[in-house]
């Protein structure tokens, strides 16, 4: 079985372009090929835009054809169309200027199609059938983002990859473009000050997240996924971009470009070809116009409207940046012995000799903690933002004991107080260190609020949190180790330290400490398992909530004044942003220093403005391109040449610029039918706030009675 070509249909259009429809079959027995006629309309592509919302992020396509079948043999094709699974049979749509030649053809628009085909007309041949194909996004909802993709160890991908592994994989229609083909185009322009702005450095390149932001992790360990589409659509969403497949390449335009893109050199383009790894510099780069005027190539036909979108009062976004797995793990080093930073795929907490999970022992050098004298586990959980109210809490189940079916005696005597493992306990000992610019202060794992203090001594001198006999039965001994600060006093990289000690005394308890490097001291283990409980973990917490969402507000302020009235944008829940501790805080890269900064200074639009959080940004562009409300153009655009007018071009209308919208293209009579959108960034005073929001999420539009740290 082989991918064979099964219809190939041609047409001319109304102005003279050349258009191919080619379909295939992925699983296909024979390499007969069809040519049956179209009809009239060639093809019909549909872009499915959210209505009355400039701001959709993933925007799905499908393209309609009717075919005529004019025998036994296509109608058996037909046939197979109707019972094969998504994704056997795809199609795509070439385009020609010049001459119906294979080699001028150039690839236009691709799917996936559909089984769902219209019903067969009890008429002789030729009978007319309606197919459709989708070009793969909408699919995506269906799709776990991780399913054939390999997601696993909780880690960071730059942004551009996320895409480059759904389209690729998951969307799964490569094959047609070549290793050197244009296969994403972005126009991504919010920037940090260390990324600066430039042709060739992409955003979304210079940016990345770990992928657990949009996972849920279930009270057994499980993991549950978000589809493919929310992780993509989440990502435009705090970006302030869209998403979706023309002109022959997938295209990641921010909503924002089509006010200024007339003008060549105002914004940037990046083309990947298939082959590249979105990690670096783009195969091609630079800056063009993106909007065309019409009037000339392009009219407007009869029996058009202009409407009005509604004045926006206020916008407002969810930045959920702390949740159940807030602090990760990124790293454990053993730094008073042989250093061994690593990153597990758990949050398990091994203090002496490994650990042990699922009734599993673990043990190899990356494990090895204990192995001298004063050995130290230290845990980097990345940096953390200090502010009113913020403090860390820790809750977490040790166990302690035996290696099954070894024993500890490393002294052997004939005294009648003999030592045994009875007469040894455990001290663990557990404290937080937070590295500032300029001091380190330290608080212990202890409950009581404790205070951050600069001694570093303090962990060993008065840091023993319990002390436990040991049970002789083996791996039997549980304790819980809870601990709560005072508030953070300053932003800095967290860490969180733990030390273990074992004591045996012969007699009345004189605490002999037992170093690791005595003989059977191997059979120890003490560990903190794995652990996905809720009410488990260290959390960064506000006025004692582990649970907060960040919420930003724009206020439309008409010469200071905010407006009573007027509609409230929502942009809803996000799940990446920059600030905070959660997994989905955005970290950027360092184009001097050449390394990955987490909690960047903040972004900037197209190089103009003031560097600010990346989701205060968003609030106030969505703000500015409707502050006065925004025309929308409901009509018809035929072009009358050649020109090739896709659906990611803008479009000057009476001297305004226009996005496109919910809109259909009927490639025969060369004509977009649908909603277009203006484009005018308003300059009126706007007020953004910042809240921190603890409780009952419901009724976002009003303002909470409980926000804290707001912030002008």
């Amino acid at each position: 079985m082989a991918r064979e070509r099964k219809f190939r249909l041609k047409f001319q259009s109304d102005s003279g372009v050349f258009y191919q429809i080619n379909i295939f079959d992925n699983d296909g027995l024979t390499d007969v090929l069809y040519e049956p006629n179209l009809g009239v309309n060639g093809f019909e592509l549909t872009y499915q835009n959210k209505d009355q919302d400039r701001f959709t992020g993933l925007i799905p396509s499908e393209c309609q054809f009717e075919i005529y079948i004019e025998g036994n043999a296509q109608q058996q094709e037909i046939n197979k169309i109707k019972a094969a699974e998504y994704g056997r049979y795809q199609m795509e749509i070439q385009r020609s200027e010049t001459t119906d030649t294979t080699g001028e053809y150039s690839l236009y628009w691709c799917g996936n199609l559909l089984n769902d085909i219209s019903p067969e007309q009890d008429v002789a041949y030729p009978k007319k059938f309606t197919l459709t194909a989708i070009c793969g996004l909408a699919a995506l909802q269906d799709v776990q983002f991780d399913d054939g993709v390999g997601y696993s160890t909780p880690s960071s991908y730059q942004t551009l990859q996320y895409f480059g592994y759904a389209l690729r994989l998951q969307v799964a229609t490569t094959v047609f473009w070549g290793d050197s083909d244009p296969y994403i185009s972005t126009y991504v322009d919010w920037t940090t000050p260390n990324m600066t702005h430039a042709a060739n450095r992409d955003p979304l390149v210079y940016s990345r997240f770990n992928f657990m932001a949009f996972v849920e992790l279930g009270e057994n360990g499980t993991k549950t996924y978000s589809s493919a589409f929310d992780l993509l659509n989440g990502i435009c969403k705090a970006f302030g971009m869209r998403c979706f497949l023309a002109d022959g390449k997938w295209n990641i335009i921010q909503v924002n470009y089509y006010d200024n893109w007339t003008t060549g050199n105002t914004h940037f383009y990046r083309n990947y070809y298939k082959a590249n790894t979105l990690q670096g510099v783009p195969n091609e780069s630079g800056s063009v116009s993106g909007v065309i005027s019409e009037g000339t190539n392009i009219k407007r036909l009869a029996n058009g409207d202009f409407d009005y979108l509604a004045v926006l009062k206020e916008v407002i976004a969810e930045y959920d940046k702390i949740n159940a797995f807030n602090i990760p793990f990124i790293s454990y080093d053993n730094n008073s012995g042989s250093t061994y930073p690593y990153a597990f795929n758990f949050n398990e907490i091994p203090i002496w000799n490994g650990y042990r999970y699922s009734d599993f022992q673990y043990s190899g050098g990356n494990y090895a903690f204990n192995n001298s004298a004063n050995n130290l586990l230290t845990i980097n959980l990345g940096e953390v933002v200090a502010q009113t109210g913020a403090t860390l809490s820790f809750k977490r189940r040790f166990n302690y004991g035996l290696i099954d079916g070894n024993e500890f005696t490393p002294y052997s005597s004939t005294n009648i107080y003999e030592y045994s493992q009875n007469q040894c306990k455990v001290v663990i000992t557990g404290r937080f260190k937070l590295v500032g610019a300029s001091e380190t202060k330290y608080a212990r794992i202890y409950p009581g609020g404790e205070q951050w203090v600069d001694n570093d001594n303090y962990f060993l001198t008065g840091a023993t949190f319990q002390s436990y006999l040991f049970n002789q039965n083996g791996l039997v001994n549980e304790i819980t180790m809870t601990g709560d600060t005072a508030e953070i006093p300053f932003d800095g990289q967290l860490y969180a330290e733990f030390y273990a000690t074992v004591e045996y005394s012969l007699q009345g308890w004189t605490s002999t400490i037992v170093t690791p490097t005595t003989p059977t001291a191997d059979n120890l283990l003490i560990f903190s398992a794995p652990s996905y409980d809720n009410t488990e973990g260290i959390n960064y917490n506000v006025d004692g909530t582990t649970s907060a969402v960040q919420i930003y507000k724009a206020k439309n302020s008409p010469s200071g004044t905010p407006l009573l009235t007027g509609d409230i944008y929502e942009v809803g829940k996000l799940y990446i942003g920059s600030g905070g501790t959660g997994v989905g805080n955005l970290e950027t890269f360092n184009l001097t220093t050449l390394t990955w900064e987490v909690n960047p200074q903040g972004f900037r639009a197209f190089n103009s403005g003031s560097y600010v959080p990346l989701t205060k940004l968003l609030v106030q562009e969505i703000l500015d391109g409707q502050q006065a409300g925004s025309g929308v153009y409901n009509g018809s655009l035929k072009i009358t040449d050649k020109t090739k007018f896709t659906y990611l071009d803008g479009i000057t209308i009476s001297g305004s610029n226009y996005m496109p919208s919910q809109c259909t293209f009927n490639a025969n009579s060369d004509t977009w039918n649908g909603d277009y959108y203006a484009l005018n960034l308003s300059g009126e005073t706007q007020v953004i706030t910042v809240g921190v929001y603890n409780g009952n999420q419901s009724n976002i539009g009003n303002t909470p009675t409980n926000w804290t740290g707001i912030l002008n």
